[in-house]
């Protein structure tokens, strides 16, 4: 006799054959999310374990027996490679230090820590005394720098818009920036025009003709036959300079005026 079984969800009878606990896919599917809440409503109770730290020696609790350091703290300090905690030798405060030597959190409390080994200067203006580690320093503070600076200041009119305005560089020549700017981008070359040869300002570095016209007909120029110094053929050309066909004609030149020189030496 065959067994009679019943679908876990529904209760219907299941007609399939097999081991198959559900009817269908979808008593199987809504039977399994079911349980997973379930689950998940389930709070889960350990029970906690007395245990003593290993760096620390300090009692606590823990979920499981296995448990060494109370803290993440305690776990870092105990690494070998890991860095040092030390306290700072002046305000107290906890720092990881880089190196074995390490005594101040910062620089401020390094310098702050040996006052009398700075040197005392005399202020210029005023005659205070400071302490600095700059050798260079002259002045006490940023106001008697401005007045001894102001008191050398001369009036110049700027090269550019003409106002008056006060500096200490004796070489100055402009009121800001912006006149400084203006003027080098506003700054005309003379050039002579390839074709004409008349001379002509501009601001362009690449300017070649003064005019349109010029470009023109320099380039519709009927070019120039003429003889070639290494090979002797002859090649067409608008420019009057060139004495060569070709590239290879001029390398080929040079290296006989080379050779001729060094037999001559």
């Amino acid at each position: 006799m065959e067994e009679i079984k019943y679908c876990k969800h529904c209760n219907e009878r299941i007609t399939a054959e097999g081991r198959s606990m559900f009817c269908s896919a979808e008593c199987q599917s809504i039977s399994h999310c079911k349980n997973r809440k379930a689950e998940k409503n389930i709070v889960k109770v350990y029970k906690k374990v007395r245990n003593v730290c290993v760096y620390c020696s300090k009692e606590f609790e823990a979920t499981h027996i296995k448990v060494k350091y109370c803290s993440k703290e305690c776990f870092k300090r105990s690494r070998p490679n890991s860095k040092k905690i030390i306290n700072c030798a002046y305000c107290g405060k906890e720092f990881e230090a880089s190196h074995k030597e390490a005594k101040y959190c910062s620089s401020k409390c390094s310098s702050c820590s040996k006052p009398n080994l700075m040197p005392t200067i005399n202020c210029a203006y005023c005659g205070k005394e400071f302490k600095t580690y700059n050798k260079k320093a002259k002045y006490c503070s940023k106001e008697c720098f401005n007045v001894v600076h102001a008191n050398h200041n001369t009036l110049k009119n700027c090269a550019y818009c003409g106002k008056e305005f006060k500096t200490y560089i004796p070489h100055a020549k402009y009121c800001s920036k912006l006149c400084f700017d203006i003027t080098q981008t506003t700054a005309q070359r003379l050039i002579s025009c390839i074709n004409c040869g008349k001379e002509f300002k501009t601001k362009i570095l690449n300017a070649k003709y003064c005019s349109r016209q010029c470009y023109m007909i320099h380039k519709t120029k009927s070019p120039v036959i003429k003889t070639c110094k290494y090979c002797s053929k002859e090649f067409k050309t608008r420019k009057k300079e060139t004495q060569y066909c070709s590239r290879m004609c001029y390398n080929g030149n040079k290296k006989e005026t080379n050779k001729k020189l060094k037999n001559i030496s």
